[in-house]
């Protein structure tokens, strides 16, 4: 089967640059200003278009790919009906294999661009560029303000969302350039969440707004409390937000319907998230004076015992598979907290973390590929690597971290999230916003 699916594969790609594929097609001019960005695993590719053209990207390990050679150099694929700007994140079409096979970092990898008319044959495929993919998250850009205020929290969903103080909202597309949004609430946002098909902003006094992809506008909805909100995540096709009071409100229909859920604490509840722990969807809480709790379901919480019953968690996230395909949730608070958790119910303080007790951590987040990464309210930024290498565990479960430097803001970084092209995005104090590849 594996040899079947790759001579059928050399075959197609043999026959649309011999031009077997429609009569009267026409191949297209070497495409122009083609540049890879090498990112976290990935790179992406950029080229000016040309309407009416088709584009396939050839990716091979090592340096001088071009179409006709790519089959015989090692990790050969091609990203058919390829658009500008693409990421390349595995090689879909292999030569000699069945599947895919992601991009290594480290690992140098030749790129070449070429395009057809209508089916037609291949045309010159343009000037081979190399490129090294490589683990983000250690340098950091800073982009365009976004306003003025205080930004709380961003999402991805498609673009980077972010809300903050006094109604401040703004979208981005590479979290670098931001646009103001409408908000019907000029009161204080503290969170946002993206659920798959809305965006969804929680704040001061149970406000709760919804947000279409693509549209600029939000729209106001009834959270049925009055309680301010702190925290939203989404999971499992559930939305799940809490704040003052240990509130905790659900919704199953992207905020048509939220439902109160009951409390085990009366604390304020200042970050959540979801994962699926050793097998279980768990949600997690986290907030004032250590506050944990845990929900396989969203609707029915639990506490769990907190090793540190006296310092304020801000931030939680979960991410990361160990060897053994293991996970972790990682919590963060004030005065350099970490916290960690293999299934959301026993936790354990990870007391040689490298980051200083001067540093209130705010927000942390983990890429989809090989990083947790940390903000804090003094502008500092910290990174824990936790993948799994085949068989090998790369990291210690977020138990050691390296600090960002040169620092690049003495502004508080308030939330980080993950997403688009590139890996990171992070806002805070007076509009401020960062991104990283």
């Amino acid at each position: 089967m594996k040899r079947f699916f790759a001579f059928i594969m050399v075959a197609m790609v043999a026959m649309s640059l011999a031009g077997c594929f429609g009569s009267g097609a026409s191949s297209a001019p070497q495409p122009t200003n083609v540049a890879v960005a090498a990112k976290d695993s990935r790179v992406v590719v950029t080229w000016d278009s040309i309407p009416g053209v088709t584009y396939w990207v050839f990716t091979a390990a090592g340096a001088g790919v071009t179409p006709t050679n790519c089959s015989s150099m090692p990790a050969c694929g091609t990203t058919l009906y390829a658009t500008s700007p693409q990421v390349v994140s595995s090689l879909p079409g292999v030569y000699g294999t069945y599947g895919t096979v992601p991009l290594t970092n480290g690992v140098q990898y030749s790129f070449t661009v070429n395009g057809r008319i209508n089916g037609g044959p291949g045309g010159p495929g343009s000037p081979a560029i190399e490129a090294i993919p490589r683990l983000a998250g250690a340098t950091w850009n800073t982009g365009l303000n976004a306003g003025t205020t205080d930004l709380r929290g961003v999402a991805y969903g498609g673009a980077f969302v972010a809300t903050g103080l006094g109604g401040a909202s703004f979208s981005s597309a590479d979290g670098n350039v931001w646009t103001a949004l409408s908000n019907p609430y000029p009161t204080d946002f503290y969170a946002v969440t993206f659920n798959g098909a809305v965006y969804l902003s929680v704040g001061a006094g149970g406000n709760v707004i919804g947000l279409a992809p693509g549209t600029s506008s939000w729209v106001a909805q009834n959270s049925g409390t009055l309680n301010t909100l702190y925290a939203i995540t989404s999971g499992n096709g559930l939305v799940v937000a809490a704040g003052a009071s240990g509130t905790i409100i659900t919704t199953s229909n992207g905020g048509a319907n939220w439902m109160t859920q009951s409390s085990p604490t009366g604390s304020s509840l200042y970050g959540l998230a979801y994962g699926v722990a050793k097998g279980v969807g768990t949600y997690v809480a986290v907030g004032a004076a250590g506050t944990l709790l845990y929900s396989t379901d969203g609707i029915t919480w639990n506490r769990t015992s907190s090793p540190l019953p006296t310092i304020d968690l801000k931030g939680v996230t979960y991410g990361g598979l160990d060897a053994n395909n293991v996970g972790v949730f990682v919590a963060v608070g004030n005065n350099g907290t970490v916290l960690t958790s293999e299934d959301g119910i026993v936790w354990t303080q990870q007391t040689s973390t490298n980051i200083p007790s001067t540093s209130n951590l705010n927000s942390v987040a983990y890429t989809a590929y090989r990083r947790f990464m940390a903000v804090g309210s003094d502008g500092n930024i910290y990174y824990s690597e936790f993948y799994a290498n085949g068989s090998t565990t790369v990291g210690n479960g977020a138990a050691v971290w390296t600090q960002v430097l040169p620092q690049v803001t003495t502004r508080s970084i308030n939330a980080i999230t993950t997403g688009g092209l590139y890996d990171y995005s992070a806002v805070g104090a007076g509009g401020l916003n960062l991104y990283a590849d």
